[in-house]
């Protein structure tokens, strides 16, 4: 997927286009919920496979000793994914673009 294709689809409002504005507070953040757990996913997913096997066991041991520590995780992420934003963009862009067309 093009760059110019990624920002557009991180730009769409999902709720706004699946037609769902009239759905209750609690289903329209149901709705999100579920979404961001499901790309949320496919990114942890997607930043392991560019890892190698020993640089994996690294972030998991980073994971479980202390998964507060946002500094660290991003920090070790900047340094072993440099791409690692673009990674996060493409698999939004993915999802939303999947859910647009059904």
């Amino acid at each position: 997927m093009d760059t110019k294709k990624i920002e557009e689809l991180l730009k769409v409002d999902i709720i706004k286009e699946l037609g769902l504005e009239g759905l209750d507070t609690e289903s329209k953040q149901s709705i999100i919920d579920d979404a961001g757990y499901v790309m949320i996913r496919g990114a942890w997913i997607r930043l392991f496979e560019a890892l190698s096997d020993a640089k994996q066991k690294e972030l998991s041991d980073l994971l479980e000793e202390d998964p507060e520590n946002i500094e660290a995780i991003i920090g070790f992420l900047k340094k072993e994914v440099p791409h690692y934003e673009d990674l996060i963009k493409e698999e939004v862009a993915s999802y939303k673009s999947i859910l647009l067309a059904q």
